[in-house]
Protein backbone atom coordinates (compact mmCIF):
# COMPACT_ATOMS: atom_id res chain seq x y z
CA UNK A 1 0.00 0.00 0.00
CA UNK A 2 0.97 3.44 -0.90
CA UNK A 3 0.08 7.11 0.77
CA UNK A 4 0.90 10.20 -0.48
CA UNK A 5 1.47 13.51 1.61
CA UNK A 6 2.83 16.71 3.37
CA UNK A 7 5.64 15.62 6.36
CA UNK A 8 4.66 17.19 9.13
CA UNK A 9 6.56 15.82 11.74
CA UNK A 10 9.54 13.38 11.74
CA UNK A 11 11.25 11.95 14.86
CA UNK A 12 14.08 10.26 16.05
CA UNK A 13 14.73 9.27 19.73
CA UNK A 14 17.63 8.21 20.96
CA UNK A 15 16.14 4.99 22.65
CA UNK A 16 14.63 4.02 19.17
CA UNK A 17 17.98 2.44 18.32
CA UNK A 18 17.92 3.89 14.50
CA UNK A 19 14.33 4.07 13.78
CA UNK A 20 12.47 7.16 12.51
CA UNK A 21 9.20 7.79 13.05
CA UNK A 22 7.31 10.24 10.18
CA UNK A 23 3.81 11.78 10.77
CA UNK A 24 2.68 12.45 6.96
CA UNK A 25 -0.73 14.43 6.85
CA UNK A 26 -3.08 13.12 3.75
CA UNK A 27 -5.83 14.25 2.10
CA UNK A 28 -7.86 11.61 4.56
CA UNK A 29 -6.31 12.49 7.82
CA UNK A 30 -3.00 11.31 9.15
CA UNK A 31 -0.48 8.26 8.99
CA UNK A 32 2.22 7.12 11.76
CA UNK A 33 5.12 5.91 9.56
CA UNK A 34 8.20 3.76 11.21
CA UNK A 35 11.37 3.54 8.80
CA UNK A 36 13.84 1.07 9.61
CA UNK A 37 17.50 2.03 9.98
CA UNK A 38 18.30 0.31 6.61
CA UNK A 39 15.96 2.10 4.50
CA UNK A 40 16.93 5.48 6.75
CA UNK A 41 20.16 5.16 5.84
CA UNK A 42 19.15 4.74 2.09
CA UNK A 43 16.84 7.40 1.89
CA UNK A 44 18.03 9.96 4.65
CA UNK A 45 18.75 13.14 2.57
CA UNK A 46 15.40 12.89 1.15
CA UNK A 47 13.61 12.53 4.18
CA UNK A 48 15.70 15.61 5.92
CA UNK A 49 14.47 17.69 3.45
CA UNK A 50 11.24 16.59 1.10
CA UNK A 51 7.66 18.42 2.47
CA UNK A 52 6.13 15.74 0.14
CA UNK A 53 6.39 11.96 0.19
CA UNK A 54 5.20 9.39 -1.37
CA UNK A 55 5.65 5.74 1.50
CA UNK A 56 5.19 2.33 0.05
CA UNK A 57 5.33 -0.33 2.88
CA UNK A 58 2.81 -2.99 4.71
CA UNK A 59 0.04 -1.30 6.71
CA UNK A 60 0.13 -2.81 9.94
CA UNK A 61 -3.41 -1.66 11.31
CA UNK A 62 -6.16 0.19 9.72
CA UNK A 63 -9.03 1.92 10.93
CA UNK A 64 -12.45 2.72 8.70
Amino acid sequence: MGVAGLLVAHQSPPTATGFHFLTVETETGLVNVIVRPAIYRQYSRLLRTAQLLLVVGVVQQAEG
